[in-house]
């Protein structure tokens, strides 16, 4: 599916849903840890977000380098918005969540660097 265009799920299932599925036991203890790191990184994702895209608009930058990073701050947004309307906290396809959060704090920490290098030129 195209990003953003059929969330994951939109059931809120529990452990013994994942059981009846997928078999064996040990779900309650895995989606209990899932969803807490889901929410605890979507959590400071988005106050990095919040804080970098502030600093990303203050002068100092070349327009081309504010706009490359005005490009990709909107897309770990975008990303990381994608993981809050699944709804699931990380536990349906928890593998891909956590594929998609590495990507936006990949994405966070390159402009990071790009807007640090603004104060010292």
């Amino acid at each position: 599916v195209g990003l953003g265009s059929v969330p994951f799920t939109k059931k809120q299932s529990g452990a013994q849903q994942c059981a009846d599925c997928h078999g064996g036991t040990g779900y309650a203890r895995m989606l209990k840890n899932w969803r807490k790191s889901t929410k605890e990184q979507i959590s400071e994702l988005q106050a990095s977000l919040k804080s970098l895209e502030a600093k990303a608009g203050k002068p100092g930058a070349p327009e081309t380098k504010r706009r490359e990073v005005s490009k990709k701050l909107a897309l770990a947004r975008k990303l990381l918005a994608y993981v809050i309307e699944d709804g699931s906290d990380g536990a349906h396809n928890n593998a891909y969540i956590s594929d998609l959060l590495s990507e936006v704090s990949d994405m966070i920490d390159k402009c990071r660097e790009t807007v640090d290098e603004w104060g010292d030129g």
